[in-house]
């Protein structure tokens, strides 16, 4: 097949036409996407709002923790709270009961001893590892301690439960539930369980 030859102009006017729709098309996306962006934040927050809050406090999401303010404070949770206050939380102790003495954990799942260290952190004096009692103990280096002190022990059991004994306070849980359990724990201690 024989082409047809084009002269340099031609060749230019075409090129120049083919990105300037080329150009038009970029711009149309762009706009498009960042228009659908503004319309689903706008559609999100106003459902969002309404349907993330606990006992009329307003939740927000960040990644995968649930984040409660009350006040100048900050509380994370891993989960939502409104799934937790099904369980038993047997306990007397509040916020004020930990603030200025030692605050110790003896806990085998790091994830609910880091939730307890994040969201007490600056009431207590410390929070520092510690274990109730020698053989049954993560951290070998750790100071054992006693119910007179203030401490937190996160055991997993068949039964869900939080109870306190003395200055212990008792997370006890199936390993699916223990984080549910410490975070009804927290919630709690801040008078809102």
């Amino acid at each position: 097949m024989i082409r047809k030859l084009e002269s340099k102009k031609d060749q230019d006017k075409k090129r120049k036409r083919n990105n300037l729709v080329l150009s038009l098309v970029l711009i149309v996306v762009l706009f498009g996407s960042i228009f659908g962006t503004f319309l689903n934040l706008f559609g999100n927050d106003s459902e969002g709002s309404e349907s993330l809050t606990y006992r009329g406090i307003p939740l927000s999401q960040q990644g995968n923790l649930f984040v409660l303010s009350l006040g100048d404070r900050a509380f994370y949770f891993t989960i939502n709270p409104n799934e937790v206050v099904s369980y038993d939380v047997n306990i007397s102790k509040t916020i004020p009961a930990f603030v200025g003495k030692p605050f110790y954990i003896d806990s085998f799942d790091y994830g609910a001893a880091q939730e307890l260290a994040q969201n007490f952190q600056g009431y207590p004096e410390r929070i520092a590892t510690a274990c109730i009692n020698e053989t049954d103990c993560v951290d070998e280096s750790a100071p054992i301690k006693t119910c007179q002190d203030n401490i937190i022990i996160v055991r997993e059991s068949k039964e869900n439960k939080v109870y306190e004994v003395e200055n212990c306070i008792y997370i006890e849980g199936t390993n699916e539930d223990l984080i549910k359990m410490t975070d009804a724990f927290i919630l709690k201690a801040l008078g809102l369980n």
